[in-house]
């Protein structure tokens, strides 16, 4: 049988201890642990959030779904709180206008990918509960949420989550989370904070919650694993209102308020690390 020096051409280096600095995949022997130790690739450190491109239009209160480097920005209002139906789509580098919602709103819900995606709930000035799916070209109706509210999500047309959001009765904003299965929505899992206008992104098992209104501006990022919600750093800026996208490890937030509408853009990465494990 052949060994590892035969395989690889070297021998396993020994160590007293886990040396400092290792490769992913080296392999070396801990001899006061007595064990074979191995690096592994594995996410184990914070994320940061970065600038990235512009919106053609700048606005308060837009929707957003997609990936990091292609998202669909969409509704929204101007600074006189006109609310608008334009989407952009963004590829990563520059953002583009595409199909209008055939309901203008500010504060939607928004999830999917460029191609296929979901717009629900928001503000007309009234509150709505109607949706729309989105198929790469045009918006379609589909079935109503349960209740009128502004709502902010994230997943896919058949696995979606709100999370938070401006509800009517008092207090104003919610911890609730709600869950559709493609045909309905059921209650889940609750935020630490209660907050609203707050961006969501991510898929149903694996979303990041960020900024919103707590009742003030805030910068708090919680991360959900399909169990639980927990807190993380903070946005560069606390603000609210922002159009999301991307997932829960590779996120961005584009757009903002109040005091007043921005075509800033802040992006979220989870650094990548190395760990150990051991064999017996």
């Amino acid at each position: 049988m052949a060994d590892y020096k035969g395989i690889k051409g070297t021998t396993i280096q020994n160590f007293t201890a886990d040396p400092s600095t290792t490769l992913e995949g080296q392999i070396w022997y801990d001899e006061t642990a007595r064990t074979v130790q191995y690096n592994i690739q594995n996410v184990t450190s914070a994320g940061d959030w970065r600038t990235g491109s512009n919106l053609n239009t700048a606005r308060l209160m837009p929707g957003g779904f997609g990936l990091q480097t292609a998202a669909i920005a969409v509704g929204g209002a101007l600074q006189d709180n006109s609310q608008r139906g334009e989407a952009e789509s963004y590829n990563g580098s520059t953002w583009t206008e595409v199909g209008d919602l055939n309901t203008a709103r500010a504060w939607p819900a928004a999830a999917g990918i460029t191609t296929a995606g979901i717009c629900f709930g928001g503000d007309t000035p009234t509150k709505v509960a109607n949706a729309e799916t989105w198929n790469g070209t045009a918006w379609t109706e589909v079935g109503d949420l349960n209740t009128a509210k502004v709502v902010f999500g994230c997943g896919s047309t058949t696995a979606a989550l709100g999370a938070g959001g401006e509800i009517p009765s008092s207090p104003w904003s919610t911890l609730n989370v709600e869950y559709w299965d493609g045909s309905s929505w059921t209650e889940g899992a609750n935020l630490n904070t209660s907050v609203t206008f707050n961006a969501v992104a991510g898929t149903q098992t694996a979303a990041l919650s960020f900024g919103g209104m707590a009742p003030s501006a805030t910068g708090n990022t919680e991360l959900y694993d399909g169990t639980s919600w927990a807190e993380q750093n903070n946005l560069s800026t606390a603000r609210a209102e922002m159009a999301p996208a991307g997932t829960s490890i590779a996120a961005l937030g584009t757009g903002a308020g109040p005091p007043a509408a921005t075509t800033a853009t802040e992006e979220w990465t989870v650094d990548e690390d190395l760990q150990t494990v051991a064999f017996d």
